[in-house]
């Protein structure tokens, strides 16, 4: 259970941040960020004049009822030197792989607009920022039902980390 839970948020990012662990149901996607997501402006009546970090967080998406079918997860791997092959991968691997730790997703742009949600990741092979470890850009588009941006994102965390400001 968490302290704070917003729907339709705004003052909220998850730019730069990692989920390590998916939840996928028939009618919701929930991401799990051990290190939390950023936040700052008004939450829950306490003022917060900076971007900080929360500690270990989720971020819910309602989907249409059909599961791994609403995801759509587009991966890209180079060919040559100017050039990128965009794969679909299969959405049940791809939350297979995450869950699994055999990959990590990286959050970086938010898109919206008609029946689709987007976000510009990346996947990352290995442990980040590590020898060895590398990533590809990924395009993670969700197919969500018409309803309000208050019924469409749920966001959860406990506390704010002062000690970790943007």
């Amino acid at each position: 259970m968490f302290l704070h839970r917003e729907t339709g948020a705004c003052n909220i990012s998850l730019h730069d941040c990692r989920a390590t662990r998916i939840r996928l149901s028939d009618n919701e996607i929930t991401f799990v960020f051990p290190d939390g997501f950023w936040v700052w402006g008004d939450h829950d009546g306490i003022h917060l004049d900076d971007k900080v970090r929360t500690d270990a967080s989720e971020v819910t998406i309602a989907l249409y009822g059909n599961g791994a079918e609403d995801l759509f997860p587009y991966v890209f791997t180079p060919v040559g030197e100017d050039k990128a092959l965009r794969v679909l991968y299969d959405a049940k691997r791809f939350v297979r792989e995450i869950n699994e730790g055999n990959w990590q997703l990286e959050f970086l742009y938010r898109y919206d607009g008609g029946p689709y949600l987007r976000f510009d990741c990346l996947i990352w092979f290995g442990e980040p920022y590590t020898r060895g470890a590398y990533h590809k850009e990924c395009d993670l588009r969700f197919e969500v039902p018409w309803v309000s941006e208050s019924e469409l994102i749920t966001y959860s965390w406990n506390q704010y980390r002062e000690d970790a400001r943007w």
